[in-house]
């Protein structure tokens, strides 16, 4: 449930939001309500200097269901200012930022804490970049290719936040863009410390007419310090760097987590992109960790669009650490593939279809097909769907998880109304760049 309002000023916004949330699978914990949630950010560029500076405060009210847990409100601040200098060849961005965190909590974290803890951050950051190109020849003769390097440096002081509670954060996915960002951690309860530098290539190729027909990059950090601040809660300094190794965990998540708290390096992040012709688009992405020689995910796509028909196909993997189910050490790597299509066999007839399969289990996780009728003054939509019910907290792969089944129908009449719009709402999720309102 998510009712918000804002207004807009030349150089400042403010919006305010109450959000509250239903968990609908079992075993997880429920989130947090925000009630209210304030922002109030103001952003100014001194067009003449080259300079941006940046207010950002939040004042949220946390609340729960649950009364064990640990409630209050928090105020964020995020100022910064940028040096963002620009030039045919390249940019040079230094910035200046201090974070702050302050709480009002009706309970302390950790027993004998403090009720209204709080930690300041003071962080400087800079990126800078190149941009070379070439004209190509032979095969690409006419076209022009770039050589983009860039390097962002980062350091973030220490700041223990341990007694500080976790209301909406989380770790950010690892990726290629991450290479680049100021924090590892999305919400509002931890400020990153770090002391790194980044290394990034990018290449792209473009046509005569200056249209971007493929894209890649890779990148990693290395990391002059060991990072302390988690969400981990007895994961404090002095115990990090007193554990010997990583190995020395038993427990699997945690393990995972010292491991990329304690790293030199991060693994290898890279990115692909290609437009194949004026219908067909291809993407990638991959993980590679040096240290364990693996890939920890991969993902790539090939995608055809061109009037109404429609063509996906896609794959997806990701390394995760085994975890401890009874007696028995379950596989919990991601492996699948989907395959979605739309096929219009005239103006009024088109066929829908998906294929969604679970490599690691050997099971499908949705399959779907059916048709859609569409004429000037009615549309009609039949599927005939198979999936996977799961009611868990996705952590273990069950064996003996039920199937559902059933025949969806829907019918609208053009400007007048409609019978459900669950059809429309399956396609929508099922089948990339599915429309409904231009079939």
């Amino acid at each position: 449930q998510h009712i918000a309002a804002g207004y807009q000023l030349p150089h400042w916004q403010l919006r305010i939001a109450r959000v509250e949330y239903q968990t609908i699978a079992e075993d997880l914990e429920h989130q947090y309500q925000q009630l209210p949630r304030i922002d109030l950010d103001g952003d100014y560029r001194f067009n003449d200097l080259d300079l941006l500076l940046s207010l950002g405060h939040q004042y949220t009210v946390f609340d729960h269901d649950d009364d064990r847990r640990v409630t209050g409100n928090r105020f964020r601040a995020d100022y910064g200012l940028t040096w963002d200098r620009r030039w045919v060849w390249g940019y040079l961005r230094p910035a200046a930022k201090l974070k702050h965190i302050g709480y009002d909590l009706d309970d302390p974290v950790l027993p004998g804490g403090s009720e209204s803890p709080s930690v300041t951050v003071p962080v400087v950051d800079l990126d800078a970049g190149l941009y070379l190109e070439r004209d190509t020849s032979w095969l690409f003769q006419g076209h022009t290719q770039t050589l983009e390097p860039r390097l962002y440096y980062l350091n973030a002081q220490f700041e223990d936040q341990t007694d500080q509670p976790d209301f909406d954060t989380s770790d950010l996915t690892f990726s290629y863009q991450q290479l680049f960002r100021d924090d590892r951690f999305s919400g509002g309860d931890r400020i990153g410390d770090a002391n790194q530098l980044t290394l990034g290539l990018t290449s792209r190729l473009l046509n005569p007419q200056g249209v971007e027909l493929a894209r890649g990059s890779i990148g990693r950090i290395h990391f002059f310090d060991d990072r302390y601040v988690s969400l981990e809660p007895t994961f404090t300094k002095a115990f990090l760097e007193s554990l010997s190794s990583p190995a020395a965990l038993t427990d699997a998540t945690k393990r995972e987590t010292a491991r990329r708290l304690l790293r030199d390096e991060s693994p290898f992040a890279a990115e692909f992109s290609a437009r194949l012709s004026a219908d067909w688009r291809l993407q990638s992405d991959l993980l590679y960790s040096e240290q364990d020689d693996k890939v920890d995910k991969g993902a790539a796509s090939l995608r055809y669009q061109r009037d109404r028909r429609l063509f996906n196909a896609s794959y997806r993997y990701t390394r995760q650490s085994p975890r401890l189910a009874g007696d028995d050490l379950v596989d919990t790597n991601i492996e699948q593939t989907d395959l979605s299509a739309y096929l219009p066999l005239s103006p009024q007839w088109a066929l829908v279809g998906r294929w969604n399969h679970d490599f690691t289990n050997s099971r499908e996780l949705e399959v779907l097909a059916g048709f859609e009728y569409d004429s000037c003054c009615w549309r009609l939509s039949m599927l005939a769907r198979r999936w996977l019910d799961r009611e868990d907290d996705l952590l273990i792969p069950e064996e003996e998880l039920e199937y559902d089944q059933g025949i969806f129908f829907q019918v609208q009449l053009k400007g007048l109304a409609g019978a459900g719009k669950q059809v429309e709402n399956i396609l929508v999720d099922s089948i990339y760049g599915y429309d409904p309102r231009n079939p």
